[in-house]
């Protein structure tokens, strides 16, 4: 029997549905498109003794009688109908669902970054507390857009690639809050070498202020409830007895909160990571992206082009393919410098695949052009050697994070061999220092658990590919 669905467990879905209505909807109404939704079954479809209702009915309606989701919605005329509180609370939801990770490291949305700190003595720096008006930043945006990378604004055109959270509502909601002065979290903003403001987090507010003042692409208002006389109108349309609303919005003043150009990185990523607001929270590959825009993410994003479809290497949300790349050249690059001696410079995984993407930046289009058909033809090699259990612990398991690049990695290196030479190669790593106890873990198994991008922990992998290897 399937387990029954808890009251919590309804109030999300729940106020998804009411929030698709704009016009709210019945008690009545709400069951029967939750129950459309959920399909309830068993102890959820029993009708109670004397009443018509059955379980899974009488749960719907003690969301409200307890008001479990009193704080999120409105009772106007009968119908429950969705509050800018219970907009947030989806917003950050939403939000949630897409950001978190796993620490089952043979799941596949374990593809987080562990911030595995080897010298902790790294340089912080508060931000720079400063106020912009929203056309000082509309302008600055605009330089962008037309090619000008010199003290611009850049909200980063990878990310246009995913979705907006923000639906029609929310963002005529938001216009609503700038035109009345009401207080919005901070915008940070990162600074590079050319005095460009890179936007860290606060895109979801500034690409909704300049989509609205678009004059051409730009929305109309709807679903404002406090200027209800602004629903319909467009930005261009804010003239006349209504032009004072276009200038309340062009000259509100925003807090930005800016990291100064030289701000070590791994500080940088490990404050917005922790910043938390209505819109889309970054996570770290993102705000590589950003930082580092060029030469290096257009090699990821040829890559991840490659492979699409079907064909894709893993989920692209959030960059996870993009992150696993980027791994592979870092890892690469630590291999080729253990095998020649070389030392590396290592703070954290951040800085180091940070390091990597600026290095990259640097190269000539020839060396990243050799860079992609390396990874592709790699790839694909590892793919037809171990076929469906490619950078799995078993074939029924999704991917593995660590094992992908170092399949990779022993393939890579291994181009001159047999396909069955390879495979006894990666057995015999996957098999490093096995005890025969299932009771106990592996060294293989600690490496890849613990710690797994510490700078010791990195080097013991790729030393013992190098010993199995020969070089």
């Amino acid at each position: 029997m399937n387990k029954p669905i808890t009251e919590k467990e309804l109030i999300l879905p729940a106020l998804k549905l009411v929030a698709e209505q704009s016009k709210g909807l019945s008690t009545t109404e709400l069951i029967s498109l939750l129950r459309q939704e959920l399909k309830p079954t068993g102890r959820d479809i029993e009708i109670l003794n004397g009443r018509n209702d059955d379980v899974f009915s009488q749960k719907v309606r003690n969301l409200i009688s307890h008001k479990s989701i009193d704080k999120y919605v409105d009772n106007i005329n009968g119908k429950l109908v969705i509050n800018n509180d219970g907009l947030n609370y989806l917003s950050e939801e939403t939000n949630n669902q897409t950001d978190a990770y796993s620490s089952d490291i043979e799941n596949n949305d374990d593809f987080r970054e562990e911030n595995y700190v080897e010298n902790s003595n790294f340089k912080t720096s508060e931000p720079d507390n400063i106020y912009l008006s929203v056309s000082d930043l509309k302008r600055k945006f605009d330089r962008a857009q037309n090619g000008n990378l010199e003290n611009s604004l850049i909200l980063s055109p990878y990310y246009q690639r995913y979705d907006d959270i923000w639906s029609k509502k929310d963002k005529s909601l938001f216009i609503e809050s700038i035109i009345l002065n009401i207080p919005i979290p901070s915008i940070y903003l990162s600074e590079d070498s050319k005095g460009n403001l890179i936007v860290i987090d606060g895109r979801q507010r500034l690409s909704t202020l300049f989509e609205f003042m678009d004059e051409k692409k730009g929305f109309k208002l709807q679903g404002l409830s406090l200027l209800k006389d602004l629903n319909g109108y467009k930005f261009s349309k804010l003239i006349g007895d209504k032009e004072k609303y276009r200038s309340k919005i062009e000259d509100r003043s925003l807090h930005i909160a800016k990291l100064r150009y030289g701000t070590d990185e791994t500080f940088i990523i490990e404050t917005f990571e922790r910043v938390n607001t209505k819109g889309a929270k970054l996570n770290a590959q993102e705000i590589r992206n950003a930082i580092h825009h060029g030469k290096s993410t257009e090699l990821l994003n040829d890559i991840s082009d490659f492979y699409s479809g079907d064909n894709k290497i893993i989920d692209k949300k959030r960059m996870k393919d993009k992150y696993i790349i980027l791994r592979f050249f870092a890892m690469k690059y630590y291999y080729d410098c253990i095998c020649s001696g070389k030392q590396v410079q290592f703070k954290s995984i951040s800085d180091f695949l940070s390091k990597i993407m600026i290095m990259i930046n640097s190269f000539e289009d020839k060396t990243i052009e050799k860079m992609k058909n390396e990874f592709i033809e790699t790839y694909n090699r590892a793919k037809t050697i171990f076929k469906d259990s490619a950078f799995r612990l078993n074939a029924k398991l999704p991917i593995n994070m660590i094992l992908f690049e170092i399949t990779l990695i022993i393939v890579n290196a291994s181009k001159n061999m047999s396909d069955k030479k390879i495979q006894d190669i990666f057995n015999q790593y996957i098999q490093w220092n096995e005890i025969g106890n299932k009771d106990r873990e592996t060294s293989f198994e600690k490496n890849i658990k613990y710690h797994r991008d510490s700078k010791e922990n990195i080097e013991e992998r790729l030393n013992f590919i190098k010993n199995l290897i020969g070089e």
